[in-house]
């Protein structure tokens, strides 16, 4: 026990020590913090509590200001080091050659970048013209359907009223407007290539008369395929033959004597010379060529072209699709190349004549 309070006493005296040391500081300190707590006063002085919150809400705003500056730094050393590294690459690429510069120069001789860059108000401008465009196709497409609505009636005034009506025979036969009329006189152009039946149903439509023309010795009409292997007496007497095959008018003679043909016997075509060609082959020598001078038959020429052993491949007649008649011949090709340029070398010898 008196060890414990001679330790106690000693640990007193210490602290009496350090009082007193703390003591005479706290006095030396006082007239400091004095000083510097009457300065805190007055720096504080013309602050209230509303003036607090509104500087922190000013520090919030600047310490949010300062975040986005610290990221579009970021970003923008990003972008730069990227650009960096493009540069880079650039530089380690060839320069521009001979072409490039021709081409940049082409573009500025014809004023490339001004046009460019009025492209822009250009296209806005176009954007109104557009606009406009896309309102005219719809009231264009309100039109159409209007017409398309009205169009059959429409159609039927108009041949109604019609003193002339110019139509193919099947036109004749299909169109409503054409068929539901009647007309005073009608007459069939080319009936050689007619089928006998849409003539006679032409022909039906007439209130006075009916006039057929056409060349007896012209190709005939076309057998319609589903009759092409019929060997009936109707299908060959309405498709085997033409018009004038109906009447007995299948050569010259027959078409002079029969009382209801008129034979024309002058043509205007073609000259003397295959005027005679077609007299000596087909017409007996009833054509004459008409208004034709005594000096035509020089620029006249025939030119006669055997095409026999060349073969298939250039002789033969390629048919179209689906069993059509119509088709097209390869020589034909080459003769009317060999022609054209036989003809362009005949005007180059004429023309390099001396006057």
């Amino acid at each position: 026990m008196k060890t414990l309070i001679q330790e106690n006493a000693q640990h007193l005296d210490e602290a009496v020590v350090r009082k007193n040391e703390r003591a005479e500081r706290i006095r030396d300190l006082a007239p400091q913090l004095a000083r510097r707590i009457e300065a805190d006063l007055h720096a504080a002085l013309p602050h209230t509590p509303d003036s607090l919150t509104d500087l922190d809400r000013r520090l919030a705003v600047a310490e949010g200001r300062v975040r986005d500056a610290r990221a579009a730094s970021e970003l923008h050393a990003e972008r730069a080091r990227e650009l960096t590294t493009e540069i880079e690459q650039l530089r380690r690429e060839p320069g521009p050659t001979a072409t490039d510069s021709e081409l940049v120069s082409d573009a500025k001789a014809r004023d490339l970048p001004r046009k460019v860059a009025e492209r822009p108000g250009l296209e806005a401008r176009s954007a109104g013209i557009q606009r406009d465009i896309d309102r005219l196709e719809d009231e264009h497409e309100r039109v159409v359907s209007r017409m398309r609505r009205e169009k059959s009636q429409v159609r039927r005034e108009i041949v109604r009223g019609a003193s002339v009506v110019a139509a193919t025979l099947a036109r004749l036969r299909m169109s409503p407007e054409l068929r539901e009329r009647d007309y005073d006189f009608v007459i069939v152009d080319e009936v050689s290539a007619a089928c006998p039946p849409e003539v006679v149903y032409a022909a039906s439509r007439a209130l006075e008369g009916v006039t057929l023309l056409g060349d007896f010795l012209q190709n005939g009409p076309i057998m319609p395929g589903e009759f092409r292997d019929s060997a009936e007496d109707a299908v060959l007497r309405w498709y085997g033959q033409d018009c004038f095959g109906l009447f007995g008018i299948r050569d010259a003679a027959s078409a002079q004597d029969n009382l209801g043909c008129a034979a024309l016997t002058e043509q205007y075509r073609f000259g003397p010379v295959i005027n005679e060609l077609a007299n000596s082959v087909a017409y007996r020598g009833v054509l004459h060529a008409a208004g034709c001078g005594p000096d035509c038959s020089e620029d006249t020429e025939i030119v006669l072209v055997d095409v026999d052993g060349l073969g298939d491949e250039l002789a033969a007649i390629r048919r179209k699709p689906a069993g059509g008649v119509a088709g097209w011949w390869p020589i034909g090709v080459l003769l009317a190349r060999a022609l054209a340029e036989h003809r362009v070398r005949q005007a180059e010898r004429k023309a390099s004549r001396p006057a």
